[in-house]
């Protein structure tokens, strides 16, 4: 790596919106520790300041031993927890505790042991967890994930009171053209299901941002987040029009 001494740590960086946050770190000249299973591509898996750890966040017990050497003694300015799964678009009645359990461990659990590590073992200024619009809004068909996400909120909220040299904050994006995304609009129209009538009309009237265009809305608003509580929750969409 070059010697700047800025930092940020980033999971979730194989591609989407973790690989965009990533390469825009990078482009400003910070160094980037990234997470996630598989290495991403060309330029951003090559870039000399960018620090790539590969792991699988849902093997809870393992997760210390793996990340443990490279955060011990680091300070990051920024880590932004950005890897989740969505599980299925399904009623709650035909969602198994597995399943439910599986979204919890990516999207929660996960994000738990990786703030008692880097609390425990290095310093951090400012935690921004990737959280959703579905974790207030509820609606039908997104429960898993929208009940993780809600539970991230808190997670922010307790570590917040209980850490006050960190600046915690969780952060919806609003919607990105990712997989995820993809995925969930394969979807036929569903009157079960209105968050997808939304998203859909969403992406009809040009309101879906590429995941670089997200990238930059997020870190753009960095000082913004950073003014607000410690634990808050913000939706960027209603943060950038402030």
């Amino acid at each position: 790596m070059s010697a700047t001494s800025r930092s940020a740590l980033v999971s979730g960086v194989r591609g989407g919106l973790g690989q965009a946050l990533a390469a825009r770190l990078l482009d400003q000249g910070v160094q980037v520790v990234g997470l996630s299973r598989n290495r991403p591509s060309a330029p951003l898996g090559d870039h000399p300041d960018f620090d790539f750890v590969s792991v699988d966040l849902s093997d809870l017990p393992r997760l210390e031993e793996r990340l443990s050497a490279v955060l011990t003694g680091r300070r990051f300015e920024l880590a932004i927890l950005n890897a989740g799964v969505f599980g299925k678009l399904a009623p709650l009645a035909d969602t198994s505790i597995e399943r439910l359990r599986a979204i919890m461990d990516l999207n929660v659990w996960a994000n738990k042991l990786l703030i008692d590590l880097l609390l425990r073992v290095a310093e951090v200024d400012q935690l921004i967890a990737i959280s959703s619009a579905a974790a207030v809004n509820g609606s039908g068909g997104w429960g898993g994930y929208a009940i993780s996400k809600a539970a991230l909120n808190l997670l922010m909220r307790c570590f917040a009171d209980e850490h006050p040299q960190t600046h915690f904050v969780a952060v919806a994006p609003g919607i990105i053209d990712t997989p995820m995304l993809r995925e969930i609009l394969a979807h036929r129209p569903d009157a079960r299901y209105p968050a997808l009538a939304r998203v859909r009309a969403a992406q009809q009237a040009g309101q879906v941002l590429s995941p670089e265009a997200a990238a930059r809305r997020l870190l753009d608003a960095r000082e913004r987040l950073a003014a607000l509580p410690s634990g808050s929750y913000a939706d960027i969409r209603r943060l950038s029009s402030r």
